[in-house]
Order: structure tokens, then sequence, then C-alpha cells
């Protein structure tokens, strides 16, 4: 048997690329034969790289035994740690009963107490003094039945422990089935040396997770990776690195689709509205097509860990640590009443790191607290990006829209108004400064007009190339603001519209 250390272990998206070391301390041929690894090799998932040593030949095979046969200290630990958690269940028992007993005598007490208070009330020289005490006794029972409580549920939780230990002792005791592999490789050294052993097996794989946490107007950005490992393998103090890559993949020609062609009555201009999301411009924009994976822009990216990693072979998430940033970040209220009612508050901040962010899932920490969970696209180095913090407790804003609409007699040319009301309302409890937008409509036909809007009182900003107007507000504790604007269409009678 052969000793080969795992001293790198690479994740991609869909597998692992393991790493081993293998020392030849012969010249000549010879077998060395690799024990305990994971059952998912294949002979053509194993290269090798060696100076002055060639690889004759290569098989693998895979052993069959039971848990029990294949580890015998998982029984002596799990036994060590069942005996541990029976002691402390039966002492936090003990303490629940005690508890119990404590809560009831107060119980007891406090109805007795309250069983004399009227006579009690009529003959004491100090009504006040007895009303005090009967409330001091109803604090001792609220605090010893508070107390009972927390005992029950500390001894509930350790008993469900001790279950869980017990099934496990009993799956190691009955022993079940477990899969390895071994391989045999004779080699030709011309010299001693190193054989480096390259396995691609599945069962290990990674998804950039972030976190931020906004400080007054410091960002501190943490990127980690979320790691599974189920590959029958443990892997202790090894280089981990992380890849955007996916091997697996292979190249599939574009979907096709057919073109419909439409006809129409000619001279008629049919007009369809729509709602189009608007993106900054970024070089490095892209779609992600599947929520699982991981956008890299088109170019595979690595992430190394900080220092040795050891990932165990349970199949449950492991997180770890892989770049820290920090920088500042420009905040500011903001109220979209078209698509919510609150008033957000929003940062912009530019990407300080020295690798791109991949898009995932963000952990939001704001002044020590956690607000919840967003999203970060694609982000180059020195790459602005903008981020949400949870809305204002204190601000609402109402939205109502009317449309009215004119055609003229004889030439039936049309005109539609869209006039809209906001009404803002401030609950909270000190002054706050936000910024308010509104979208307006924009033509791409050139026989619809769209005048100006008119706005009370007049816009801030705005409106811009995609429509967008913004007012600048402060307003102070109960304080109720009115906007309103105005737009109009107009369009020839060949013009359909959908309104």
């Amino acid at each position: 048997m052969a000793e080969a250390t795992v001293v790198r272990v690479e994740l991609f998206q869909d597998r692992c690329l393991v790493v081993r070391r293998l020392a030849i301390a012969t010249t000549g041929r010879s077998t060395h034969v690799l024990t305990g690894l994971s059952p998912l090799i294949r002979e053509r998932g194993v290269s090798f790289a060696g100076e002055g040593i060639v690889v004759e030949d290569l098989s693998v095979r895979r052993d069959h035994a039971s848990l029990t046969d294949a580890d015998t200290e998982i029984g002596a630990s799990l036994e060590q740690e069942r005996q541990l958690l029976a002691h402390r269940h039966l002492s936090e028992s003990a303490e629940a009963r005690r508890a119990g007993a404590r809560a009831r005598r107060a119980e007891t007490v406090l109805e007795a107490a309250r069983g004399q208070t009227g006579r009690a009330l009529t003959l004491h020289d100090d009504p006040e003094g007895w009303l005090e005490s009967l409330r001091a006794l109803g604090d001792a029972h609220r605090e010893a039945l508070r107390a009972s409580v927390q005992a029950e549920q500390r001894a509930q939780r350790t008993r469900l422990e001790l279950d869980h230990i017990e099934r496990r002792l009993d799956a190691a005791r009955a022993g079940r089935s477990q899969q390895s592999s071994r391989m045999s490789v004779r080699v030709l050294a011309d010299r001693p040396g190193d054989l480096e052993i390259r396995t691609v097996i599945p069962g290990a794989v990674w998804r950039p997770l972030h976190r931020a946490t906004l400080t007054g107007d410091l960002l501190t950005w943490e990127l980690a990776a979320m790691v599974w490992n189920v590959t029958g393998e443990d892997w202790e103090g090894v280089e981990l690195v992380c890849s955007t890559a996916r091997p697996g993949d292979h190249a599939h020609p574009p979907a096709l689709t057919d073109d419909v062609v439409r006809t129409q009555r000619r001279g008629e201009v049919v007009v369809d509205v729509r709602e189009e999301a608007v993106h900054e411009v970024r070089a490095t924009e892209q779609r992600v097509s599947t929520v699982p994976g991981v956008d890299d822009g088109g170019e595979p990216r690595t992430f190394t860990a900080r220092g040795p990693i050891s990932l165990r072979s349970h199949g449950q998430p492991v997180q770890v640590p892989l770049d820290r940033w920090s920088g500042k970040a420009q905040t500011r209220w903001e109220a979209h009443p078209e698509r919510a009612p609150e008033v957000v508050l929003r940062s912009t901040q530019t990407h300080a790191g020295t690798r791109p962010l991949l898009p995932g899932p963000v952990t939001l920490v704001r002044d020590g607290i956690a607000i919840g969970t967003g999203e970060v696209p694609l982000v180059s180095p020195g790459e602005s990006f903008r981020l949400g913090w949870g809305s204002h407790d204190g601000i609402r804003v109402t939205r109502r829209r009317d449309h009215e609409a004119n055609a003229t007699l004889i030439t039936g040319h049309q005109t539609h108004t869209f006039q809209t009301e906001l009404r803002v309302v401030h609950l909270g409890t000190s002054p706050l400064s936000f910024t308010l937008l509104e979208r307006v409509a924009t033509s791409e036909v050139k026989e619809v007009k769209i005048g100006e809007p008119r706005a009370a009182p007049a816009f801030t900003s705005g409106p811009d190339r995609d429509g967008f107007c913004s007012w600048d507000l402060t307003l102070d504790p109960g304080e109720t603001r009115k906007l309103t604007y105005e737009v109009q269409l107009e369009a020839p009678a060949k013009i359909t519209l959908p309104f």
C-alpha cells in the first residue's frame, strides 16, 4: 500500500479535481496501490504529472465494506457522545422537575394571598403595602414559571439530540454498506521523485455567498464559498481553489425559432404599450439563465481560500471565506411609488476588490442588524453597483392615476390626458430627506406625440431619455405632502392605441 497525500482540491460547478502527491523512492519499475479513494473515480478521469516518471499501467477497483469494518472508531465515538448526553439529560430533567415544583409552590402562595386580599384591605393598616406584596408575589410566580419552562425546553432539546445519537449508534452497530476505490499504478522511474495524480470526480460543488455590512457610510464586503462534499473522501489541510469553469459542459447550437409574418390593413398603425426595465450600460452585464449556476462573464475565474481547509464527506454545506474588502458607500432614501409604497435606503458603492463579484445571494447587515437577503449581479473590479437596505418605517406613499380620452369629430385626432396624484405621509419621529421617482411614458413612434409633463410642485430633475423624473423632498414628523403631474399624449385617427 502507498501513501498519497491530497495537496490541492479545485472545485468546479459540477465536479472537482483532486491532486495527490505520491513519493516514488526507488528507480526502475514499481507498483503502488492507493486505498480509501472515492468510489466515483473512473480511469479515464485520472491523469499524471511527474518529471522522469512514466506511468505504464493503471487500474481502479471498487471495494465494499460495512461501516463498522470501515471505521471501528465511529461506534466508540458515538457511544461516548451518547453517555455524555444521557448524563446531561438526567441532570436537566431533575432541574426541570425542581423548577416545576418551585413554580407550583409560588402559584399556591399567590392564590392564597389573593384569597385574603379582600379581608386584608379592610383590616390592614397599610393597604398599599399589601398590594405591593401581592405584586411581588405575582412577579415571583412569573419568574418561577419562566424558569420552569426554560428548564423543560432544555431537557427536551437534549432528549432530541440523544435520540438522534442513539439512532446513529444503532446504525453504526448494525453496519451498512460503504464503497471505496483502490488504484493500482505501475510506474517506471529514472530517478526518485514525486508523482502528481489528478483525479476528476463528481460529488463536490461550490456556490458564491456574499455578506455586505453597512456601518454609516462604510461598506464591508465578504465573499465566501458554500461548499458541499459527498465524494466519499475526507480532505484534511488541503489548498482549496474554487473555479467558475464548467469542464462537463459541451457546446450546443442555439435554439431555432420561427419568424412569424403577420399582415395588417394598409394605412393602419397599431401601437402597443409595454413596460421595459431599464438597465445600466455594463460591459460585463450577463443574464444568468439558471439559478444554480455561476455566471463569470464568459471568462473562468478562480478563487483560492486563505490557508489550508479541511472538508469531510458528509454532504452538509460548509462556508469557506475567500475575499474581503471595504470602501465608502453613498446612501440615500428613495421612493418608487409605481412599484411599492415604501421609501427604501439605497447605497451606491464601487467594487474595491481585485476579483469580480459573482452573481449570487448577499446577506445584508446594517448597523449590526441583519435586515434580509438580496441579490448581487456580476460586478467587475472598480465598477459601481447598487444595493437596497430595507424600508423606512414611518413613510408611506399612495398613488392614484386617472385617464381622460378625447377625439375630434371630423379628423378623429386623439388626445389622452394622464393625471397622477401622489400623497406622502410621514408617521415617524424625526425629519427625513428622500428622493421620489416617477416614470412618464416615452414614444418610439413618430406619429405619437407625448408632451412635457406638468408637475406641481415642479420636478427637481427630469424627465430623462428613459422618462424618469424626481422630486427631492424633506418631510417633518406628522407632515403630509401632495404631489401631482399631468402628461398629454396626441395621436392621429389612423393610430390604434391600446387604451
